[in-house]
């Protein structure tokens, strides 16, 4: 059996460099370690005596990838070269891992998902609606059947998705008072650094029209699974014991197959999520907007801060380079020729002056929106 990929930090102690993964993350990189292992073992190169980074070399690395792809997607062989380089970087951190860097980086930008599911992509704005319409569908009924209350829960967890695209963990994982909290009269959600996969704190300031449909549930529906008076889930199952991941997974694969005809899995919100704010223009992004990204923890919200400033570079790089090629070549051929190229405007008194590449009589002159243009 492996040893956890894991040093004990004590107080005079050197602290190991996996120590900072969490749980899952360890548990997934020792799968990926161990799949290493077991292919070794029956490949018969598995030799106790050699250092494990030892082990990792070129040749075998490409034959074990072979192996590998005559029996998974190419994703799952990306995935699973990718957690072999995690764990042997941080096993023998003074090795030169620049091959396998190279290697894993080509493997992922190559291998292709092998099922698109970007035809079950939808808008969070008709995520949202059909969530609303949906839930006033089941408020007008007496919600007294379990078949009613179930799908009433089912379609809160999908509307609550949409306005937080938080991972599947930390959606099935939801307290009431711990992190469903009702603060100035607004319902708020706030997950701690400790339980998120990346350390950072999650703040989502739910929209007011969410606030009848939760207390619904708080007050209706939710006592009728009789859950134990201990019990702070917000998420139950109909015998009153709090869902876990797996169950809250095929709930929403079922309510969204309900409501749009295709599943949305809980990881793809993520993607609509980020889809959606990773379109929207920015025109007065200011320098202190782009110093509070990393501090404001709405998911998407660094695709949209990326990508109005790419945008904004790219509008003053247009203004800056107001010589097209074909002006370019113009010049360029001024320069190697002024006697011929310029002996018509010499004849009509016009002075020439190639100088950088540019007429002097061309004066630069700023605009309204402070780009530079020629003047004739």
């Amino acid at each position: 059996m492996l040893r956890p990929l894991r040093v004990v930090r004590g107080f005079w102690g050197v602290a190991g460099l996996a120590l900072h993964w969490r749980p899952v993350t360890r548990d997934t990189n020792q799968q990926h370690y161990a799949r290493w292992l077991g292919w070794l073992d029956l490949d018969g190169q598995l030799d106790s005596s050699i250092a494990p980074a030892a082990r990792v070399t070129p040749d075998k690395v490409h034959t074990y990838g072979a192996h590998l792809s005559g029996t998974l997607a190419m994703r799952t062989v990306a995935s699973a070269l990718i957690g072999l380089k995690v764990v042997v970087k941080v096993m023998a951190p003074d090795e030169d891992w620049r091959w396998l860097m190279d290697l894993t980086n080509r493997c992922n930008t190559l291998a292709k998902p092998s099922v698109d599911r970007s035809s079950a992509m939808r808008p969070v704005e008709e995520i949202n609606r059909a969530a609303c319409i949906e839930l006033d569908r089941l408020l007008a009924t007496p919600l007294q059947r379990r078949i009613e209350r179930v799908a009433y829960c089912d379609t809160l967890v999908v509307l609550l998705l949409s306005a937080c695209p938080i991972r599947l963990r930390n959606l099935a994982g939801l307290q009431i008072g711990e992190h469903l909290r009702r603060e100035h009269g607004r319902w708020t959600v706030r997950i701690d650094e400790e339980e998120t996969k990346n350390r950072q704190r999650l703040d989502y300031l739910l929209p007011r029209h969410f606030g009848p449909w939760l207390a619904v549930y708080l007050d209706r529906v939710r006592p009728s699974f009789n859950p134990a008076a201990d019990c702070d889930a917000l998420w139950l199952g109909f015998e009153g014991g709090p869902l876990c991941a797996h169950s809250v997974y095929g709930r929403i694969v079922l309510a969204t197959r309900r409501l749009f005809g295709t599943p949305i899995n809980p990881h793809l919100f993520r993607s609509c999520a980020a889809t959606k704010d990773s379109n929207v223009w920015c025109p007065r992004l200011t320098t202190a907007m782009i110093c509070s990204g990393p501090a404001v923890q709405a998911k998407g919200l660094g695709f949209s801060l990326v990508s109005a400033t790419n945008r904004l570079m790219a509008a003053w790089r247009s203004t800056r380079e107001w010589k097209t090629p074909r002006l370019s070549r113009r010049l360029a051929s001024l320069a190697k020729n002024p006697s011929t190229a310029l002996s018509h405007e010499q004849e009509v008194g016009v002075k020439w002056k190639v100088k950088r590449l540019w007429r002097s009589s061309h004066a630069q002159t700023p605009d309204a929106y402070g780009r530079r243009s020629c003047r004739e």
